[in-house]
């Protein structure tokens, strides 16, 4: 049976003050690092950014509060103990939306929730320890929810490509591989070598 859990996610939020756009070089430098390993020591990403580790201390605890990335380890589902990864589209009645996805947010099973466009009001990620899981999860969880009009669903059957680099960032993904070109914006630069 799907179970509840809490959550610190805020479906219905109004968007960060801070967006992709709103970010100096320093930060999406260090994004694009973070990007290609996550697990860098600060004091590395403080050596390639040619700033001072408290900065880039702070830049992460910044971007971090404000809900701008999330660093962790991300599990292939289907690849782990058989798991079914499935993709549901979400129909909701007209003024429900944010209600619906707060609802929706809670379950264990969800390991991705969006607000859409097109058809579908909501497109949700769910991962499930079996067919009767998802069965259950479909037909009694979701169907409980009050202002939900119609859903669909598809398992996926294999990864091709899961991608943690965004175009929004391809300028820039140069750059942070680069160790020669000082960044603007980083306040006090660091003179340890």
């Amino acid at each position: 049976m799907a179970r509840l859990r809490k959550t610190t996610s805020r479906p219905s939020a109004p968007p960060a003050t801070r967006t992709v756009d709103s970010l100096d070089e320093l930060d999406r430098r260090l994004i694009e690092l973070l990007r290609i390993d996550g697990r860098q020591p600060n004091t590395e990403l403080a050596r390639k950014l040619k700033v001072a580790e408290g900065t880039i201390r702070n830049r992460i605890a910044k971007l971090l509060s404000d809900d701008l990335i999330q660093v962790s380890a991300w599990v292939d589902p289907i690849r782990i103990a058989g798991q079914i990864y499935a993709h549901v589209e979400v129909e909701v009645e007209a003024g429900k939306v944010d209600e619906v996805a707060e609802r929706i947010a809670q379950f264990e099973e969800v390991v991705f929730e969006g607000i859409s466009t097109g058809r579908a009001d909501i497109f949700v990620s769910c991962v499930f320890r079996s067919t009767q899981h998802m069965d259950e999860f479909l037909t009694r969880a979701l169907a409980g929810i009050d202002g939900i009009r119609a859903t669909s669903s598809s398992v996926l059957l294999r990864i091709v490509r899961r991608q943690h680099r965004y175009a929004a960032f391809a300028k820039e993904r140069e750059a942070a591989r680069s160790d020669t070109r000082p960044v603007r914006g980083a306040g006090r630069q660091s003179r340890k070598g």
